[in-house]
């Protein structure tokens, strides 16, 4: 047989190539469909995802160098090479069954990256689906609440005006859960808003620049559909008695105060900068909802938990009524995180539960 040896020689490369395959694989984030920044990829029968959807669906981080790339995950370093099975996690080695790829010039890493620091993920492949709830972000720098800048309030009685805004049905569980957790209540009140701007203004505005993190939406098809995170400056200054944030182009006010405090503080003071903090994530979330004509009033409350950890977070529940959308109901959650950089506020989207 004349091409015997050409047949052998073409089997050898189709062996030694990897299979690539662009794949129908839909991405479920928090409930909701998610549409990659770049194709997914099927090579060698593992499903590749590039670094930026990695890293929005996993609020990762990556640095690199001109050897390899690092990309860090909560509290997990992972560092590889592309085309390299070993890699280093957490400072110890070991070889990984798919390396990660350089295809047209970007990097795709193999889903199963993520067994090796045990972050969850779900696989169908029958159903062609990829499945993550994502996990809060990591703040490796936490501040302290002995650290924080605290005032007296003229509100006599914090607990009772809770018990008034709220119901007394309503109150008492949010303060007893507040102290069995060590979060935080946040109310609109502006009884103390012009002494809590003025200390605001002089001490908690100088610290490290911020930024904001947020996903496109689009609700306008039968299905929610979010994409991957953006990233953009904010500046906050006090003018005219109100918090004004310049984000990106966008200039917005906020006139109400969102006073903070710890229930678990037997003096019942202000917690001066997690006001600032509540004030922020609640103009945050009324920004993000007017922009996608979402709707709260089935579900605004005057006061909510500030849930504390490595990444500070307030849920707030919306709705969007157009007919199409089928589970209209969402939880827009922002966290607060701290690092060596930036403070930093992610807006995220969940499917109310």
């Amino acid at each position: 047989m004349k091409n015997k040896p050409l047949l052998i020689f073409l089997f050898a490369i189709l062996i030694a190539c990897p299979i690539y395959a662009n794949t129908p694989y839909e991405v479920i984030l928090n409930g909701i469909n998610y549409t990659p920044k770049l194709p997914i990829y099927e090579v060698n029968k593992m499903l590749y995802v590039s670094i930026d959807d990695l890293m929005s669906l996993t609020y990762g981080k990556l640095t690199s160098d001109s050897a390899s790339y690092t990309l860090y995950i909560q509290n997990n370093s992972i560092r590889f090479k592309a085309e390299e099975r070993i890699v280093s996690v957490n400072q110890k080695s070991t070889v990984i069954t798919h390396a990660p790829l350089l295809l047209n010039e970007n990097l795709f890493i193999p889903i199963n990256l993520l067994d090796s620091i045990k972050y969850p993920y779900a696989l169908n492949k029958e159903k062609f689906r990829l499945t993550l709830n994502a996990i809060p972000p990591y703040s490796k720098t936490t501040d302290s609440y002995k650290d924080h800048l605290l005032m007296n309030t003229s509100i006599e009685n914090i607990p009772l005006t809770l018990k008034k805004l709220l119901s007394e049905a309503k109150a008492i569980p949010l303060l007893e859960n507040a102290k069995k957790n060590n979060s935080y209540i946040s109310f609109i009140d502006n009884t103390d808003k012009d002494n809590l701007l003025k200390l605001i203004s002089s001490h908690s505005l100088n610290n490290k620049p911020m930024q904001v993190k947020f996903r496109e939406i689009d609700l306008l098809s039968l299905a929610a559909e979010v994409s991957v995170l953006k990233e953009l400056p904010m500046k906050i200054q006090v003018t005219n008695n109100k918090l004004t944030a310049e984000i990106g182009d966008d200039l917005i006010s906020y006139n109400c105060i969102w006073a903070a405090y710890k229930p678990d503080d037997k003096d019942l003071k202000i917690d001066v900068s997690k006001s600032l903090d509540a004030t922020l994530m609640r103009m945050l979330y009324e920004y993000y909802r007017d922009q996608h004509d979402l709707k709260d009033d089935l579900y605004f409350s005057p006061a909510v938990t500030i849930k504390t950890g490595r990444a500070d977070s307030i849920v707030y529940t919306a709705y969007y009524d157009y007919l199409m959308d089928q589970k209209g109901i969402y939880d827009i959650i922002i966290y607060r995180t701290n690092d060596e950089k930036y403070i930093t506020y992610t807006i995220d989207f969940l499917l109310h539960q």
